[in-house]
């Protein structure tokens, strides 16, 4: 069973953190992980989490894109703990920043769940 949300917690010393809520966009995208980060995909957007060193969970990057009336499309990019590579309200100029996100996320490892009955 691949996981589509969860609750997120970490390990501190003997302690038990809760960091937060992610889900994805459903069955299609689960949840995956890869080199100490979480993704979280839907069909229009990537988000890559991080756990920052005081127990947040936060978008280290998240690449969506949206498209007009006239279907024209436009990329906008957002993170919690960068300074994003971009326009006015987060717009980039092209698809590649969302192309590599959704490359790293194939390549990462799907999150599998035991069902417990």
């Amino acid at each position: 069973m691949e996981a589509v949300d969860s609750d997120i917690y970490i390990k501190n010393g003997d302690k038990i953190l809760y960091c937060g809520y992610v889900t994805s966009g459903g069955s299609a995208n689960p949840l995956a992980v890869s080199e100490g980060y979480l993704y979280a995909v839907s069909h229009h957007s990537t988000k890559k989490y991080t756990v920052t060193d005081d127990g947040v969970l936060a978008i280290d990057e998240e690449v969506t894109e949206k498209f007009d009336k006239a279907g024209n499309v436009s990329y906008h990019s957002y993170s919690d703990i960068h300074v994003q590579d971009a326009c006015d309200n987060g717009v980039v100029e092209y698809d590649a920043p969302l192309r590599r996100l959704n490359k790293e996320y194939s390549d990462a490892t799907v999150i599998e769940f035991t069902v417990v009955k």
